[in-house]
């Protein structure tokens, strides 16, 4: 019975820890700003991203939000020229 305790209290803490870094990249969104270096970004957002895309100078990262959508950072000479907040029903797009 008390791995069984052990075993819940495992989860809701794992589950716990992922909801909190989730909820800190949208207090981390908040502080970015059209024409920040990459690695600033980086730096305010975490290493959690995925590359969507890359070219000759233009990338495309990707960060997951709270509601399993998507925010999309896009980066013309590694600074930062867009970003949006891609979830269903919702968009929002910020340029420079």
């Amino acid at each position: 019975m008390r791995k069984f305790f052990l075993a819940i209290l495992t989860c809701v803490m794992v589950a716990c820890s992922a909801s909190k870094s989730l909820t800190d990249m949208d207090n981390g969104i908040k502080k970015i700003s059209i024409g920040m270096s990459k690695k600033k970004v980086i730096s305010i957002l975490g290493n959690d991203y995925e590359v969507i895309s890359s070219k000759e100078r233009t990338s495309t990262l990707g960060y997951k939000s709270p509601n399993h959508g998507i925010y999309r950072l896009v980066f013309v000479d590694d600074r930062l020229n867009e970003w949006s907040k891609d979830r269903p029903g919702y968009y929002r797009q910020h340029r420079n």
